[in-house]
């Protein structure tokens, strides 16, 4: 018996750690989106409360980070979005902006980082509006993340 509780006390020390120490925790806490382990500096426009927890307050967040190219794959895949905006029109002026609806394989100039891309869910749990990949000058992509109040 003491040894469950035992167990239980550390599940327990290890997940309030794991959430007040690491903001990937508490970005997948809020909003069930798990990021990958390139994905950082975090910045939550408020601290999280125990309201928040448990659905019943909001909470934002925003991010600002650089990613290399080869990774744009795996964030779009963790990030899982229902679809992906293809900014053409930045690229060249004469094309037209395109919605992917079912992405079963991202087009050559998202993998590559060429375009302004946007993933958009409407997902109850993480409104996923406003998390761009914005091509950058020195050969990685900007990720930009500003999530509203859920």
């Amino acid at each position: 018996m003491k040894r469950i509780l035992l167990i239980t006390i550390v599940l327990i020390l290890f997940s309030v750690l794991a959430y007040t120490v690491s903001p990937r925790v508490k970005f997948y806490t809020h909003f069930g989106i798990w990021l990958p382990s390139f994905c950082e500096k975090f910045n939550f426009t408020d601290n999280p409360s125990l309201m928040a927890l448990i659905g019943k307050d909001g909470l934002g967040a925003s991010a600002n980070f650089e990613i290399e190219k080869e990774n744009i794959e795996i964030l779009i895949k963790s990030i899982r979005p229902q679809s992906l905006w293809l900014k053409y029109s930045e690229l060249d002026s004469t094309m037209t902006d395109k919605t992917l609806n079912n992405i079963e394989g991202l087009p050559e100039e998202v993998l590559k980082g060429e375009i302004k891309v946007m993933l958009w869910s409407s997902d109850t749990k993480g409104d996923y509006y406003n998390i761009w990949l914005i091509p950058s000058e020195n050969g990685k992509l900007k990720v930009s993340i500003s999530m509203p109040f859920t």
